[in-house]
């Protein structure tokens, strides 16, 4: 997270490059993933903290710049809940695929393989999502982002709205809320109900949960309204 400050005033400065901007991403995200599932014989420690790193940011990466995306899209103004919602309910949907794949490919001959099949499975899905989203971006109208930079630090721009104070307090809630059972929940599973083995199946239905609370919401905003 320190370094997602950055990494969003690069993207904003050489946004004209935002294709491959992504596409790094990607291949550091890509090669995390299999450094992480396949480690080295020496200095594991130091074999993790490098791999976490290379796909943390790979990730940041992708997900700032794809989220930046979302003020630059032309969309009529009736259409952002919905756009929201599906947002939010395909990226569940990979969450559960992601959290069930390693039990489920576990399950043959060679259990210690599953993560290899993993990795096998998520590469060529990183590609195939990598030009879906080239070639949305290509027949997508958007808006033009400023040719300048601001200079102001975002605490700056905090304290001169009243609107960006609501906006990001209710957003760093909403964030704080999510991130709490979803970093608490493989410790519960594993140390409170001494379910290891049932890892996948526990993170499935716990984040299967969510997605069925996804229409509910959307029609409470709907109903409402929304913060825009």
């Amino acid at each position: 997270s320190l370094q997602d400050p950055l990494i969003g005033h690069f993207s904003d400065r050489y946004h004209a490059h935002r294709q491959i901007l992504i596409a790094v991403g990607l291949l550091l995200l890509g090669s995390g993933i299999w450094l992480v599932f396949h480690p080295g014989d020496i200095h594991p420690a130091a074999w993790l903290a490098v791999s976490l790193l290379i796909s943390t940011t790979g990730y940041s990466i992708v997900s700032i710049n794809l989220q930046s995306l979302g003020s630059l899209w032309i969309a009529p103004q009736t259409h952002r809940t919905r756009i929201h919602t599906w947002r939010e309910s395909i990226g569940l949907i990979g969450v559960l695929l992601a959290a069930a794949a390693p039990t489920l490919l576990g399950n043959t001959d060679q259990p210690h393989q599953a993560y290899h099949y993993y990795t096998l499975l998520s590469l060529p899905l990183l590609l195939v999502a990598g030009l879906m989203f080239r070639h949305w971006q290509r027949h997508t109208r958007q808006h033009q982002p400023a040719t300048t930079v601001t200079t102001n630090y975002p605490w700056q721009m905090l304290e001169a709205s009243r609107w960006h104070r609501r906006y990001y307090s209710l957003y760093f809630g909403n964030s704080l809320a999510g991130a709490i059972p979803a970093v608490l929940v493989l410790y519960y599973i594993q140390d409170r109900l001494q379910a290891d083995s049932y890892s996948g199946y526990y993170l499935a239905l716990y984040f299967l949960s969510g997605a069925l609370g996804m229409p509910v919401w959307q029609m409470l905003a709907r109903r409402y309204g929304n913060l825009y």
